[in-house]
């Protein structure tokens, strides 16, 4: 997908995504918005809402379309997508696991968009991803960690030793080691070489 540059976000650029393109707007979005988000080309999806899902273009098994609308079959997804379409405001990412394909995530991604001649609107990007281009800052919610439990898996994942972190958090380490047993419990994994392996495969 070509990224062009674009004037502005406006009215006619929306109508000219509806009908055919969407490079116009995503690259106009991208301009206005200075932090363009990481896209996977292949499996970039736009959907456009005003008032309801205007164009949906999703290739993901958990969803099909029907009269124009988004119908989610995976309750989970379902859960997810309302709490997140609930919020106003600032734009935000949500991450979340694939029950039918447990090595399949996806990310969504939504702004609301303000135009001068026409009702707000809400600009989404949904798309999917796999183990191996997660990013570490998703993993918190990928695996629900909390976050000690976070910052454990951090300094795990830089080479320090339990005895290490519990000197660097000030913590004992039977915490410490509760902590990491918390760790592989959620992240699947039953060694610290194992744990590791995993992180590797989620970030290279």
């Amino acid at each position: 997908m070509a990224f062009g540059e674009a004037d502005s976000l406006d009215s006619k650029s929306i109508e000219h995504a509806q009908a055919s393109s969407i490079e116009h707007v995503l690259a106009a979005w991208f301009k206005q918005n200075n932090k363009p988000k990481a896209i996977l080309q292949h499996d970039l999806r736009i959907i456009i809402a005003s008032g309801g899902f205007i164009e949906v273009g999703i290739a993901y098994k958990a969803f099909t379309i029907k009269n124009g609308k988004l119908d989610i079959h995976n309750r989970e997804f379902r859960r997810a997508l309302d709490m997140f379409t609930s919020a106003e405001g600032d734009s935000s990412d949500l991450v979340f696991r694939s029950n039918e394909s447990p090595s399949h995530y996806v990310i969504v991604t939504a702004q609301k968009l303000d135009f001068a001649e026409s009702a707000p609107a809400i600009f989404w990007e949904i798309h999917g991803i796999r183990h191996r281009e997660l990013a570490m800052s998703s993993i918190k919610s990928i695996f629900k960690l909390t976050e000690a439990e976070l910052v454990v898996l951090h300094l795990l994942y830089s080479g320090h030793t339990v005895h290490e972190i519990s000197q660097v958090k000030s913590l004992s380490v039977d915490t410490i080691r509760t902590h990491v047993r918390q760790i592989y419990v959620k992240t699947d994994v039953r060694t610290r070489e194992a744990l590791m392996a995993k992180l590797n495969y989620f970030t290279k």
